[in-house]
C-alpha cells in the first residue's frame, strides 16, 4: 500500500473509532465537561465534526463553507457524513501532494490527512474518557498515529501546535493513554 493510500486508510480507521465513541454518548453526557478544558462533550464533538465539514468542503470545492442543512442531522450522522466526505476528498488525484490550508497552517495534503487522523483519535480518547466509555483501538492504529504525531510535533512550531504541552502518563499506561499524554491530556489512570 502506498503511503498516500495508507494515510487515507488510517484516517478512515480512526474515524470509525471516533464514530463508535460519538454513538456511545448518552443523552445525559453531552453537557458534561470533556477532557478538553472549557469544552463540554458536545463542544468537542462539534469542533471535530465542523472541522471535518470545513476540510471536506475545502478539498472538494476550494472553499471551507459548509453546506446548509448539515445542522439538522445528529452529531453521529454529521460525523459519519463528514468523515466519508473527507476520505473521498483525500482520494482525489493529487490532493495528498498539493498544499492545503487548515487552521494550523498550509501544508501538503498528506500532512493534513495525518493531522486529521491524529485529531480524530485523540478526540475519540477525549470523548470516551469524558463519558467513561471503553475505547477499543487496534495497536497498529495507535502505533501509526503515534508516529504521525511525533513527526508533526517536530515540524509544527510550538506556538502553532493545536495541542497542549505533553503530560506524564501514569506508570502502566496503555499506548493510547501515552499518546493522549503526548498530546497534553491528563490521563486519569490506567484502564
Amino acid at each position: 500500500m502506498s503511503a498516500a493510500r495508507e494515510a487515507v486508510a488510517r484516517f478512515e480507521a480512526t474515524a470509525e473509532v471516533t464514530q463508535r465513541a460519538i454513538e456511545g454518548v448518552g443523552d445525559d453526557h453531552w453537557s458534561v465537561p470533556s477532557t478538553c478544558e472549557g469544552w463540554s462533550v458536545e463542544d468537542l464533538v462539534r469542533h471535530l465534526v465542523e472541522g471535518n465539514e470545513r476540510l471536506a468542503a475545502s478539498l472538494h470545492t476550494g472553499s471551507d463553507a459548509v453546506p446548509s442543512g448539515e445542522q439538522e442531522r445528529t452529531w453521529a450522522e454529521r460525523h459519519r457524513a463528514s468523515t466519508t466526505a473527507v476520505a473521498a476528498g483525500l482520494r482525489q488525484p493529487g490532493v495528498l501532494d498539493r498544499p492545503v490550508t487548515v487552521p494550523a497552517g498550509t501544508m501538503p495534503g498528506h500532512a493534513v490527512a495525518g493531522l486529521r487522523t491524529v485529531e480524530s483519535l485523540v478526540h475519540a480518547w477525549d470523548i470516551a474518557t469524558s463519558t467513561r466509555q471503553p475505547l477499543d483501538v487496534p495497536d497498529d492504529v495507535v502505533d501509526y498515529v503515534d508516529g504521525v504525531t511525533r513527526q508533526l510535533l517536530e515540524r509544527v512550531p510550538p506556538d502553532r501546535r493545536p495541542f497542549k504541552e505533553p503530560t506524564t502518563p501514569p506508570s502502566g499506561a496503555t499506548p493510547l493513554d501515552r499518546l493522549a499524554a503526548l498530546l497534553g491530556r491528563q490521563v486519569p489512570g490506567t484502564r
